[in-house]
């Protein structure tokens, strides 16, 4: 079980996560960035042009900062499951809790353009998610053998 895991007090936390399809060029990103309430600023999840799922961890990534820096949002934490883009931004931060940035990633891969947004109208999925994790609930993560 894992689960989402707030910021310090005015910090914000950035979860994304790239989407590669090794056998094809369908590629996507996605992200969510909330405040140390848990309360969603904005999320976004776009089509990627990568070349590799290392790509698309990165291109996530970028996106998610240049929308907080066009915000003016500063103090952000990033978490995301690919520790080799972590450990090449310094972050020690291991992203486990990463349930919302993973769908958001898939929706990626099958939009058209980029979405940003605020609210979750539309998005009964998201909400749920976040709800749990707002709550500090666990949840399983699926594990392929």
């Amino acid at each position: 079980m894992v689960q989402w895991i707030k910021p310090q007090e005015h910090c914000f936390k950035l979860n994304v996560d790239g989407s590669f399809q090794g056998n094809s060029v369908v590629a996507g990103g996605g992200g969510i960035l909330r405040d140390w309430h848990g309360n969603v600023s904005f999320f976004f999840f776009l089509p990627l042009k990568a070349k590799s799922a290392l790509h698309a961890e990165i291109l996530t990534l970028y996106h998610g900062l240049n929308i907080c820096k066009d915000r003016g949002i500063g103090r952000v934490w990033i978490e995301m499951d690919a520790l080799s883009v972590i450990n090449l931004v310094q972050n020690r931060c291991i992203g486990e809790g990463n349930q919302v940035a993973d769908h958001l990633a898939a929706l990626g891969s099958k939009a058209a353009n980029l979405h940003i947004g605020s609210s979750l109208d539309g998005f009964p999925s998201l909400r749920g998610m976040i709800r749990t994790d707002k709550l500090n609930l666990p949840y399983f993560r699926h594990a392929f053998i």
